[in-house]
């Protein structure tokens, strides 16, 4: 082929990572479609997407309505960060050191785990997965590194809102990854039970050609014993008529 054309090619055209995903994912949501029986015309097939890329921006919304209603939630808790982070400092200098920490994980083992109007719900599980055993000597100086952002060996109140700050960031995605990863079991369950049945259904009418084929042999075979009989009573007829 000359450069020229070689150039407008389909292989020469660029398609971004997004688009290359969109495209395949559009390509493997319509093979479920048409597998699953929907038609497979090209209105239909454009119905189809034009639903599927609707649901998917009511998705989107309903993603940055949660990710609102989170930061509005969390956001509001800073006041109860604040008190447990002076329960924390016990001497009142403004800073807490590892003596400090090192009682209040002793003495609260599950740190952010207050239940009535203390510290949110749910950070103890952060901590479960930042700082292995928080209550020991080794979790204790492990937080206590993740907190002293300068290193100066005291945890002042900026550092200790920035660490939970960032959790309020990845914890909304956690919780986005839990949903769709239970989205997408769902989606593996419905799809084994429907191919379950597809299965059950083949294997039903396989059944049943089988016996409906099986009743035809035996029909074929029973004509066929009636027509040889017919045959040998029309012999035996003309032999009794060839002796008269």
């Amino acid at each position: 082929m000359p450069l020229f054309p070689q150039l407008y090619s389909k292989e020469q055209v660029f398609i971004s990572g997004r688009y290359a995903f969109e495209l395949k994912r559009m390509e493997k949501n319509i093979l479920r479609f048409t597998n699953s029986g929907g038609p497979q015309d090209r209105l239909a097939l454009l119905a189809f997407c034009r639903d599927m890329y609707a649901e998917l921006e009511r998705e989107r919304l309903d993603l940055l309505a949660r990710e609102e209603a989170w930061r509005r939630e969390w956001g509001g808790k800073k006041g109860q960060v604040r008190a447990l982070f002076d329960a924390i400092d016990t001497d009142g200098s403004g800073v807490i050191d590892i003596d400090e920490l090192s009682q209040a994980l002793h003495q609260m083992p599950d740190f952010f785990g207050y239940s009535d109007g203390g510290t949110p719900e749910g950070m103890q599980e952060w901590l479960k997965d930042e700082v292995a055993g928080a209550a020991g000597g080794a979790g204790v100086i492990d937080l206590f590194k993740r907190l002293d952002a300068d290193g100066d060996g005291k945890v002042n109140w900026e550092e200790f809102w920035t660490v939970i700050g960032e959790w309020m960031e990845t914890g909304f995605n956690r919780l986005e990854e839990l949903r769709k990863r239970e989205g997408q079991l769902k989606e593996e369950r419905e799809r084994a039970l429907a191919e379950e049945a597809t299965r059950h259904a083949a294997e039903e009418e396989r059944k049943r050609r089988e016996a409906e084929e099986s009743l035809q042999r035996d029909m074929e075979k029973e004509q066929r014993k009636a027509e040889l009989a017919a045959m040998d009573e029309a012999d035996k007829e003309a032999a009794r008529q060839k002796k008269k």
